[in-house]
């Protein structure tokens, strides 16, 4: 057996503490306290990586294993789960006090039984697995089967800098970072090995941007051209922006509005790393700013707040941070935002609708909906593509395409 040494174990529950106690991005939380322990060797990294995700993606088997209910905004309750992963991978815990209690011989025979409910197999709260298996009854396991595997890192290039070509010699050559390219992904490069890249000077320079490659679609989905004028709705720190103005070769002009002020200040920063001078932040702090805009734009995209089921390969924490409650809010918030930022679209224009969900209740019935509307009565349904994230290494999400077709009077 292994010893899991004091220091690892002190990181990994304070890592943990971070997400489920602080509520902060578990991808975010875990590069801070690898490079806080800038002196850890390559097994220690290793070990956090491993013993960290696993603990968050399978909380729910741990809980069958120690045959009983963990509060994710307990710091003893997640010291169980630190203990069952250590127990599961033959780690030795007598060293450390807090896990000494735990019953070793119960954990390891409840590893061995047959799981027959599906929301344990599938590790995933019970309501978001009945909605699943109700939504997607063919799918619904093998996407959660492809969800609760590890993610591999997409970067998008910065075509407006350097071409793809250019750039993978380089990270390979210079710093010995090896990628490949993937057809249908014409800006993306895949990291074969996980390395921190956000202190590469490329990265700093505005080389390129770390960005899912199915998420990389969605930009090229609207079909812009450079001169048009676009409104990025839900703009957040702008990563679909971003990528916009590359493909609209920094000609034109890309609204971004958000209510989250934080968020545009990041959007500043990146446009400055990337060289962007088309993007103009902009603050909404209610609807009325948005009548000045009312059949302005050429297209609107709404990369829509949503569950962001599709997206638990790298974010596996959201699944248990999001509640039923707010949940059903959240469809309707969609609904909301869909008719607000319509208005927006000017005649000939087009709307561009995507999530980062795999639910139908979220996306292709969001748009049946809207389309049975005063204000969907003026578009039609163009297109809609939908990524699955079964045999894939990437997000699954919901891309639809509308056209107006009513001039406003």
């Amino acid at each position: 057996m292994s010893k899991l040494h004091r220091n690892i174990f002190l990181n990994l529950l304070l890592a943990l503490n971070r997400v489920f106690i602080d509520k902060l991005r578990a991808s975010k939380v875990l590069i801070n306290i690898i490079d806080t322990n800038s002196k850890w060797g390559k097994r220690d990294r290793a070990i956090i990586y491993d013993a960290f995700y696993s603990i968050i993606r399978w909380k729910k088997k741990f809980e069958f294993y120690l045959n009983e209910k963990i509060n994710l905004n307990i710091e003893s309750d997640i010291i169980k789960l630190i203990g069952v992963w250590a127990i599961l991978n033959k780690f030795k815990i007598d060293i450390h006090p807090e896990l000494c209690e735990l019953n070793q011989k119960l954990i390891i025979t409840n590893s061995k039984k047959k799981i027959i409910k599906n929301s344990i197999i599938n590790s995933i709260p019970k309501w978001i697995d009945n909605i699943g298996l109700k939504e997607l009854p063919d799918t619904w396991n093998e996407e959660m089967k492809s969800l609760n595997s590890k993610a591999k890192v997409s970067i998008r290039v910065n075509t407006l800098k350097i071409s793809r070509k250019k750039l993978q010699e380089i990270l390979l050559k210079k710093y010995s970072i090896v990628t490949e390219k993937i057809l249908k992904y014409p800006d993306a490069l895949i990291l074969i090995k996980k390395k921190n890249i956000l202190k590469n000077f490329l990265f700093n320079k505005g080389y390129f941007e770390i960005q899912d490659a199915n998420s990389q679609l969605i930009a090229p989905y609207l079909e812009c051209k450079p001169e048009m004028t676009v409104i990025d709705a839900c703009a957040g720190a702008g990563g679909k922006s971003l990528h916009l103005s590359t493909i609209m070769k920094n000609k034109g002009e890309i609204i971004a509005m958000d209510i989250n002020p934080n968020k545009l200040k990041e959007l500043k920063k990146r446009m400055e790393r990337n060289n962007i001078k088309i993007i103009k932040p902009k603050l909404v702090k209610d609807k009325e700013i948005l009548k000045k805009y009312y059949s302005f734009a050429d297209r609107v995209i709404i990369d829509a707040p949503c569950s962001g089921i599709g997206t638990l390969k790298r974010n596996p924490e959201l699944k248990w941070k999001l509640k039923k409650n707010s949940f059903k809010k959240l469809l309707k918030k969609q609904k909301k935002i869909i008719d607000t930022y319509s208005k927006l679209v000017k005649a000939k224009g087009k709307l561009i609708y995507s999530t980062c969900s795999i639910l139908p209740s979220e996306n292709h019935k969001q748009i049946r909906k809207f389309l049975k509307t005063k204000n969907g009565s003026k578009f039609e349904l163009e297109h809609e593509i939908f990524h699955s994230t079964i045999n894939s290494n990437f997000d699954g999400f919901y891309c639809a395409r509308l056209s107006k077709k009513i001039v406003d009077k």
